[in-house]
Formats: C-alpha cells, structure tokens, sequence
C-alpha cells in the first residue's frame, strides 16, 4: 500500500468476508479429518479445504494490508466463483442461490476495483 493511508470501508469488508470464507474452510477440512468418513477421497478433500481455507486467511490479511497480489488473488477467485454461479443456474432448485452469489461476487470485484480502493492498493 502506497497510496492513501486509510483503508477504504469496502476493502475492510472484503478483507473480513474473505477471512471469514477461510475460517468456514479451514473448520470444514478439520471436521473431515477427524470425522474421517468417505475414505481416502474423503482426506483428500479435507486437506484441499485446509490448504484453500490457508490461501483464504492469507489473502485476506494481504487484502487488510493493500497487497496488490492478494487483490489479484481475490479478483481471480471471484471469477471463478462467478463462472461456478452462471454454469450452476440450469441446475434445478440452484437458480436464486447462484443469482446471490453472482450478485456477491460483482458486490466484491466493485469494492476492490472502487476509486478509493484503487488508491489504497496502488
């Protein structure tokens, strides 16, 4: 961060949702472990959830510093998270759901690519 010295509102918002996106994963991969049900598949993922729920904690402290890596980090996700919701609408029963992610993730891609946002990561 070099550019102003506050950290925007909408960057401290996206900062928390994202830490909190990671707790939520990282207490999934936990439960997994120790429930240890569906086998070594079922390890397998609650080790991806733990290293995912990792890079979200981590990004989201970066994000709280203005690391222009981890805005980048972020944009990315969302991406992701917005091709997921779009391919997710002809699934029956998933239409409102993924419309509320949809409209989440645009929520956060403007809040990090904001006047003072851009200001506070340049």
């Amino acid at each position: 961060m070099t550019g102003t010295t506050h950290r925007p509102m909408g960057v401290s918002i996206v900062a928390i949702l994202i830490l909190l996106t990671g707790i939520g994963l990282l207490v999934r991969g936990i439960l997994g472990l120790v429930q240890g049900g569906e086998g070594a598949a079922g390890m397998v993922v609650a080790v991806i959830l733990l290293v995912v729920g990792l890079v979200y904690a981590l990004v989201a402290k970066g994000i709280w510093n203005g690391n222009g890596l981890s805005r980048i980090v972020v944009t990315i996700l969302t991406a992701i998270a917005i091709i997921g919701s779009v391919i997710a609408l002809s699934e029956p029963g998933e239409m409102l759901a993924s419309i509320i992610q949809i409209v989440i993730a645009l929520v956060i891609l403007a809040l990090l690519y904001g006047r003072q946002a851009r200001e506070y990561f340049a």
